[in-house]
């Protein structure tokens, strides 16, 4: 039971004292794809402007100022910052993702599979909103 918030705590800790520069590249999986339409897919199949701001900000949570809940500035540096988060962000979750085959070790093979739907229900609006979020940054800092 104590697994996962373990896990998210861990996992958030450690994406926060990584320097934001490293995002300036991103990992493949945080590349965009094709499918996404620069975002649009994200509207058409998931309504994801509908929900998104609903998500709990866990950065707050963690005690980190840097909101992504909205855009409060135009400023390059601020948008670019903007970004960067938004990729540490999906890290984490892909990262706390990673650890759900742990929960094979000790849990029964129904429990398991328990373990792997809560990570995706926690975790992929997260993805999904922070994907969205940085298609429409590319789109502002485009202009």
């Amino acid at each position: 039971m104590l697994g996962w918030p373990i896990i998210h705590y861990l996992v958030s800790k450690w994406s926060f004292k990584q320097d934001l520069k490293i995002f300036d590249r991103p990992i493949w999986i945080l590349k965009p794809f094709k499918w996404e339409q620069k975002g649009q897919s994200y509207i058409r199949y998931f309504a994801v402007k509908k929900w998104k701001n609903s998500l709990p900000d866990g950065a707050k949570l963690m005690g980190h100022q840097f909101s992504k809940n909205s855009i409060v500035s135009r400023d390059r540096a601020y948008l670019n910052n903007f970004l960067l988060e938004t990729r540490r962000g999906e890290f984490a979750h892909w990262l706390t993702m990673a650890f759900t085959p742990i929960f094979f070790i000790w849990n029964p093979p129904w429990a398991s599979f328990v373990m792997v739907a809560y990570a995706l229900i926690a975790n992929m609006p997260c993805i999904i909103a922070q994907r969205y979020n940085r298609h429409v940054l590319q789109r502002i800092l485009s202009k």
